[in-house]
């Protein structure tokens, strides 16, 4: 029974942890998305909607990217088993895939 509880407890952290990391990238895009609504910031200059749009997509997707690197980083083993090496190799390929060329990176 103890050690069911503590599974129980060490599988609430995880997630938890992963709520958390969640939570701040969301807050990240939407103080990123309020700048841009307001043209503040890096986004005053110029001060229009279609040239800052592209600029907006680039960070948006600069967000997504950070928080697939840290759910990746943040899981262990699969079944029980040390597959971390298999785990990064498949992080770094979601990465890649995700930066692309640089100029069709988006949401």
């Amino acid at each position: 029974m103890l050690q069911t509880l503590a599974g129980t407890v060490s599988q609430v952290g995880g997630y938890n942890q992963n709520a958390i990391t969640l939570r701040m990238t969301a807050a990240e895009i939407k103080a990123e998305i309020y700048k841009y609504q307001a043209l503040g910031g890096e986004y005053s200059s110029p001060a229009d909607y279609q040239a800052q749009y592209p600029r907006l997509m680039n960070h948006l997707a600069e967000f997504r990217q950070k928080a697939v690197a840290a759910a990746f980083e943040g899981r262990g083993g699969k079944d029980g088993k040390d597959d971390k090496k298999a785990e990064q190799d498949e992080a770094r390929k979601v990465n890649d895939m995700m930066i692309g060329d640089g100029a069709k990176r988006g949401i």
